[in-house]
């Protein structure tokens, strides 16, 4: 997912596809600023004693789950290890440094594809976190992955960069300049200079030199007719054109402007759609690269030739709609690319999935808002999951309602007939349980998670052996329910994983049941989100 603030409109997207699903989360801050921290718990003995016992047993899951990749394929080994290594991050630093270059090691043996850049992308990301130098190193190993018609996909490296430049720049301010120009000069060589990390960094030299920024800027420019003009390469270029806009001459800006027009219309790409969405439903639709990279350079050309902004509006029609929509300041937006029906339409499920975690993150702050966004679910089985997670909310506020939404996640799972419907509730029901602390009814729902998941995760690997892992049916389900296991029961927790006869799934789950000891971690998202505020 990919949010940004740019030119007053705050712009909101999801990138899906069947083939390109990152599988971590990045978040960058287009300035000096650091998120605001929790509040400090002032620490007892007991405390301290507590914490070391749980980074001790994570430790031995961990190197439990390590001892397993011997039993695994180097593709799965990848994966595993780079899991490791973001699981390690705060508490064994040395160990999780030790297991990103391991990654490497393998990965260097792989083909050159994007499961493989997905799993050096997680991986650069957790090392970042405690060594943002070694992680700049490494970025220079990885090379632009291939679809699978052999095409390059630059934006791949691309979207790694941005979250490496910006913790380069956070942890070394203007000393990290010639690191990342040098960095950025090694990707431009290639043709995937990374004008969204340079942008972002620009404008916070800018802040501080004027003149660096300049300097830095025209480097930059310097790249534009090696850059990859695909849709990917030609929208982080618009982007940095107007990320700089104010610094780059008339002239040269309408002429740059022009050239990128030129080549996204000659570029033929009918898989990418945006839609443009209000609480209300679809306000607008792009049913091209061309017409997602017009709509976002259309403000500029605006300002610097009126006739040749009506000129493309009249030509490509869906831009007026779309036009509308940007100027009555609503913020929700998705692309897509190829997925879906006609035009690249998400499936349903996906918009609802997006509108489920919005009630989860409304469940705590307003409750009674999230119950209504929750009724306003069609899809079934993602209401029933919603709602089941909700009722842990509500439970003494509002223990009717709660009984009432806990009633009707059961009668769902009685009633669907699809797996994956089956087991999204299962999770959720579970979820509940172990908030309200119903030990027996969520052992029962543990078993029949658990069961579920395994069968659909074997049968995917059958049906789909390349598919990324974190992909494969189940997988993201048990991992959100042994998360909420862990710390509700931690011995049929560990009973259940001692079941799983794969290797791989196996590893991977005592990788989360390690997370899930923290009682502040999460499972991680999967989809990458880069949150830019400028």
């Amino acid at each position: 997912m990919y949010a940004r603030r740019i030119t007053g409109l705050t712009v909101a997207a999801v990138i899906i596809s069947s083939s390109l699903l990152l599988a971590q989360t990045i978040t960058i801050n287009d300035d000096d600023r650091r998120p605001a921290s929790r509040p400090s718990v002032k620490e007892t003995p007991e405390s301290k004693k507590a914490k070391a016992d749980r980074d001790a047993l994570a430790e031995s899951l961990l190197n439990r789950a390590y001892s397993l990749t011997k039993q695994t394929s180097d593709t799965e080994k990848a994966y595993i290890l780079s899991r490791l290594a973001e699981a390690s991050v705060k508490t064994h630093p040395q160990k999780s440094k030790d297991w990103a270059d391991e990654v490497f090691s393998v990965t260097g043996t792989l083909p050159n594809d994007m499961q493989r850049s997905q799993v050096e992308i997680a991986t650069l990301q957790a090392l970042s976190e405690n060594d943002p130098d070694h992680a700049l190193e490494l970025l220079a190993k990885m090379e632009t992955p291939r679809d699978r018609d052999g095409q390059p996909v630059p934006e791949m490296v691309s979207s790694v960069a941005t979250m490496l430049f910006q913790r380069y720049w956070q942890k070394k301010g203007m000393d990290s300049l010639e690191g990342l120009a040098t960095s950025a000069r090694r990707m431009g060589e290639t043709g995937s200079y990374p004008y969204m990390a340079m942008g972002m960094i620009i404008r916070q030299v800018k802040r501080k030199d004027p003149d660096k920024s300049k300097e830095l800027m025209n480097e930059a420019l310097t790249y534009f007719n090696r850059r990859q003009t695909n849709s990917a390469g030609n929208n982080q270029f618009a982007m940095f054109l107007r990320q700089n806009r104010e610094d780059i001459p008339t002239p040269l800006l309408k002429d740059l402007l022009e050239k990128v027009v030129a080549q996204a219309v000659a570029t033929k790409d009918e898989s990418t759609s945006m839609v443009l969405a209000t609480e209300k439903g679809v306000a607008a639709k792009l049913n091209s690269a061309a017409s997602i990279l017009l709509f976002q350079v259309m403000p500029m050309i605006r300002d610097l030739d009126p006739e040749w902004a009506k000129k493309l509006e009249t030509q490509y029609q869906e831009l007026r709609a779309a036009a509308d929509f940007a100027r009555s300041g609503e913020q929700r937006m998705m692309v897509t690319r190829g997925v879906g029906g006609a035009g690249g339409q998400p499936p349903r499920a996906m918009m609802e999935e997006m509108q489920a975690m919005e009630i989860d993150e409304l469940s705590t702050r307003d409750p009674q808002r999230a119950l209504k966004m929750n009724a306003e679910l069609t899809d079934p089985s993602v209401r029933a999951a919603s709602g089941a997670r909700l009722a842990a909310s509500l439970v003494n506020t509002d223990p009717e309602q709660a009984a009432e939404l806990l009633k009707k996640a059961k009668e769902a799972i009685a009633e669907t007939k699809d797996p994956v419907d089956k087991l999204r509730i299962l999770v959720g029901l579970a979820q509940a349980q172990a908030s309200m602390n119903d030990k027996a009814g969520f052992e029962a729902t543990l078993q029949s998670g658990y069961s579920l998941g395994e069968e659909m995760f074997r049968k995917g690997l059958d049906k789909n052996p390349n598919a990324p892992i974190f992909s494969q049916p189940g997988f993201d389900a048990m991992s959100r329910l042994t998360m909420s296991s862990v710390r509700m029961d931690y011995t049929a927790t560990m009973a259940r994983i001692d079941a799983i006869r794969s290797p791989l799934l196996q590893a991977l789950l005592l990788i989360t049941a390690a997370e899930g000891l923290d009682p502040d971690a999460r499972v991680r998202p999967r989809g990458m989100r880069i949150r830019i505020e400028s």
